[in-house]
């Protein structure tokens, strides 16, 4: 409990420092599986001081009746489902029939209000029909699906049907990218949460009157990173799902964007550290052979 306690002391000084919250993000990862319906009440921020990325690992013990309670969390951004790579469609914990529950939610009872991005690992309860529920997530701009039930050939048509497509962009890319650097794969959960972070929680640019609020990653439960479960090898483990609009592309933009300056920033400091090496290296050169 003493992570929890740790973020709420976080949660109060976002609230009070409003103009200036203590940093942008704030990770609280449990060892244990702490009751769903006792972390809920702990993580909402109705006046939306701060958002919330939700991780849930395997199995929680509560999930059969508060899965359908996170409809209600005003704040959750991101929904990160990962199950075990021994858990079969009978065990999984997120199934066609959670996807519809959540998509009737969000259609009748303005459910998950803010969700954006919502990623499933280990899933084999979710088939290509239940990704036909996205459409009814109002907010709702990008769904993965990793090693899941899914029936690629089958899903592109269905999805197409509600204005959603399989894409190469957004996670997708970000994953490719990741991997070339890496051959030898990276833990899933780790690559999730830098494109989390690298989406939700970068400053806005001061040239727009855009407000990011401080992002919140809980996790509960871990989950060794072995060869089996959560190392990515591939991209080709990753499916990648967006809303067919203007409004997705946008955003995929401002994002590609983004990390182009970044990368450019990085390039110039780089450039300007070995122009001081070599100016270093001449005044030395020239020392000696003054001596």
């Amino acid at each position: 409990m003493r992570n929890l306690q740790t973020l709420r002391l976080w949660q109060l000084f976002t609230i009070i420092c409003s103009d200036d919250p203590p940093s942008s993000t704030h990770t609280t990862i449990t060892r244990h599986h702490i009751p769903l319906s006792l972390v809920i009440p702990a993580i909402e921020s109705p006046s939306l001081a701060y958002l919330t990325s939700l991780t849930l690992v395997d199995q929680i013990a509560d999930s059969t009746a508060s899965l359908p309670l996170l409809s209600t969390l005003s704040n959750l951004i991101s929904l990160h489902i990962i199950g075990a790579s021994t858990s079969s469609a009978q065990t999984s914990m997120i199934t066609d029939s959670t996807l519809r529950l959540w998509s009737k939610r969000a259609i009748h009872q303005n459910g998950f209000p803010r969700l954006k991005l919502l990623f499933l690992r280990f899933q084999f309860g979710v088939t290509e029909i239940g990704l036909g529920e996205l459409a009814g997530f109002k907010e709702l701009e990008m769904c993965v699906t990793s090693r899941c039930g899914v029936k690629i050939k089958e899903a592109k048509k269905i999805v197409k049907g509600v204005g959603w497509k399989m894409t190469s962009s957004a996670f997708y890319s970000h994953a490719d990218v990741i991997l070339q650097d890496r051959p030898l794969g990276k833990n899933y959960i780790d690559v999730v949460t830098e494109y989390l972070t690298s989406t939700i929680a970068t400053p806005a640019s001061p040239s727009t009157t855009t407000y990011n609020p401080p992002l919140s990653l809980i996790q509960l439960g871990r989950q060794s990173p072995t060869f089996e479960t959560n190392i990515l090898h591939s991209i080709n483990e990753v499916e990648c799902w967006i809303r067919d609009d203007e409004k997705t592309q946008k955003v995929e933009q401002q994002r590609k964007r983004m990390v182009a300056e970044r990368e450019e920033e990085k390039q110039e400091v780089g450039k300007k550290r070995r122009r001081i090496k070599e100016a270093k290296r001449r005044d030395l050169s020239g020392l000696l052979e003054g001596m």
